[in-house]
C-alpha cells in the first residue's frame, strides 16, 4: 500500500501522462480525420480544418472525463471556450518561442532544435493551463490552508540532512540586524565594489554577506569589505555555481538566527534604493517579495529584447501558473524570503539537486503551492547601454539549460520526494 506522501506524489505524474496521452490520441484523431475529407475530395485547406477542429474536439473529451476527472470549477459551457483560448495562446507561445530562441542562435542551428525548444515550452503552458485553469479542481480555491512551519529561533533548527558545498568563511563583523543581505558573486570586479559602495551610503538596516563562487579578480579582499561594511565573505570551495553559493549563504544565515533573507546579483544592475520595500513586506508578514522591474512602480534601462520576451512570454507565466500566484519578473534574483519558509520541512532547500539556477525557479513555484504569503516589490534594473551584458547566461546551450531548470520547477521535478 502506497503512503501518503507517495499517492500526493504519483497523481501529478498520473495527470500529466494522461494529458500527453490525450494529446496525443488527438493529433492522431487530427490526421485520420484530414486523411478521411483528402479521400472525400475536399480541398486540402478545408480537410486541415476539419482535422485540428475534430482532433481539438477529441482531446478535449478526453481531458474532460479521463486526464482531469472529478468536479471541476466553472459550467460545461464555459471550459470548452477556456480550451479554446488555451489552444490560441499556446500557438502564440510557441510562435513567440521560436523566434525568440532563433535570434538567440546561431544561424546554422538546425530548426529542428529550434523547433523542439518551441514544442517543450508550449506543451509545459498548455499543460498548466488546462490543469490550473480550464479543468482545475472545483476545491482548488477554497483548499484549507495547510499547516505552516513557525520558525522560533537557530535553536531549532533541525540541519542534518542539509547539503552544503564546503566554504570558507570570513567574519568582519558582528550580527547587527534581524534581516540579512545574501550578494551572489564571481569575479564582478569594479560593479560589485561600486554596488557595496553604493548600499554603504545607505545604511540599509540589514546586514550584508557576500556569497562568492570563487572569484580570483581581488575585488573582494577583506580590506575593500571591511570598509563598505559587509558582515562576512564565504568563498564557496566546494562544486556548484548560483544556487550552490545560495546554498551556502542561506544556512549560514539561518545558524546565525537571521529571520529573513534578501538577495540582490552582484553585477551591479540592481538599484540599492528597493531594500526598504523588502524590508517593509517583510514586516507584514510575507515569506516571498519577488523583485519586479516590471511592477508598476519599478523600472528597467537597456534591457535586451530577447530577455523582455523571454520573461514576459515563457518564464514568467510558466512560474506563475505551477504557482498559482501571478508574478512578473520571476528571472530577477532580487528577492526576499523568511526563515519560516526556508525551514518548513516540505521546502527542503538544502539539496545537492540545487546547483545553477534552480533554487530560484523552484522556491518561486514552492511558496505557491504551500499558501505562504506572496508579493512583488517594485526595483529598478539597468543594463549598460553599451558593451557586454554582465550576465552568467551566455550561448545557446546556456539559455537552454535555463528553460530545461524551468520547466523542471514548473512540473515538480524539484519537490521534495518524502
Amino acid at each position: 500500500m502506497l503512503s501518503q506522501t507517495e499517492n500526493a506524489g504519483s497523481q501529478p505524474r498520473r495527470e500529466f501522462l494522461r494529458y500527453s496521452a490525450a494529446v496525443g490520441f488527438g493529433l492522431i484523431a487530427d490526421l485520420a480525420a484530414a486523411r478521411t475529407a483528402l479521400a472525400l475530395g475536399v480541398q486540402i485547406e478545408l480537410a486541415a480544418v476539419i482535422g485540428v477542429a475534430i482532433g481539438a474536439a477529441f482531446s478535449y473529451v478526453l481531458l474532460e472525463f479521463w486526464a482531469f476527472p472529478g468536479s471541476k470549477t466553472g459550467t460545461a459551457v464555459a471550459r470548452p471556450v477556456r480550451y479554446l483560448g488555451v489552444l490560441c495562446i499556446t500557438m502564440a507561445v510557441r510562435a513567440g518561442t521560436v523566434w525568440i530562441v532563433g535570434s538567440a542562435t546561431p544561424d546554422q542551428t538546425p530548426p529542428m532544435i529550434i523547433l523542439g525548444a518551441a514544442v517543450a515550452v508550449s506543451f509545459s503552458v498548455n499543460f498548466l493551463l488546462s490543469k490550473n485553469w480550464v479543468f482545475a479542481a472545483a476545491t482548488h480555491h477554497s483548499r484549507p490552508k495547510e499547516k505552516v512551519f513557525m520558525y522560533n529561533d537557530s535553536s531549532t533548527i533541525d540541519d542534518t540532512d542539509w547539503e552544503i558545498p564546503e566554504f570558507e568563511s570570513l567574519q568582519l563583523s558582528p550580527k547587527r540586524h534581524d534581516a540579512v543581505l545574501v550578494i551572489p558573486v564571481l569575479n564582478e570586479g569594479e560593479r560589485i565594489q561600486n554596488q557595496l559602495r553604493t548600499l554603504a551610503s545607505f545604511n540599509h538596516a540589514v546586514d550584508v554577506v557576500i556569497a562568492d563562487g570563487g572569484s580570483t579578480d581581488g575585488s573582494l579582499e577583506a580590506g575593500f569589505l571591511g570598509e563598505v561594511g559587509v558582515r562576512a565573505r564565504l568563498t564557496k570551495i566546494g562544486p556548484g555555481k548560483l544556487s550552490a553559493q545560495l546554498r551556502m549563504a542561506y544556512a549560514w544565515s539561518l545558524r546565525q538566527g537571521y529571520n529573513s533573507i534578501l538577495t540582490v546579483d552582484g553585477n551591479g544592475k540592481d538599484t540599492m534604493e528597493s531594500i526598504p520595500l523588502f524590508l517593509e513586506k517583510i514586516a507584514e508578514g510575507y515569506d516571498y517579495i519577488q523583485g519586479s522591474r516590471y511592477h508598476p512602480d519599478g523600472e528597467h534601462e537597456n534591457t535586451p529584447l530577447e530577455r523582455t520576451l523571454a520573461n514576459r512570454l515563457i518564464h514568467a507565466p510558466v512560474l506563475s501558473l505551477a504557482s498559482r500566484i501571478r508574478l512578473t519578473d520571476t528571472t530577477n534574483g532580487y528577492r526576499a524570503y523568511s526563515a519560516r519558509f526556508l525551514l518548513d520541512p516540505r521546502v527542503r532547500p538544502f539539496r545537492e539537486v540545487f546547483v545553477a539556477y534552480e533554487l530560484l525557479f523552484y522556491l518561486t513555484v514552492r511558496a505557491g503551492q504551500l499558501n505562504m504569503r506572496v508579493t512583488e516589490a517594485p526595483v529598478g534594473r539597468r543594463y549598460p547601454g553599451t558593451g557586454t551584458t554582465p550576465t552568467k547566461i551566455t550561448g545557446f546551450m546556456g539559455k537552454l539549460h535555463v528553460l530545461k531548470q524551468t520547466v523542471l520547477a514548473a512540473f515538480g521535478g524539484y519537490k521534495p520526494r518524502n
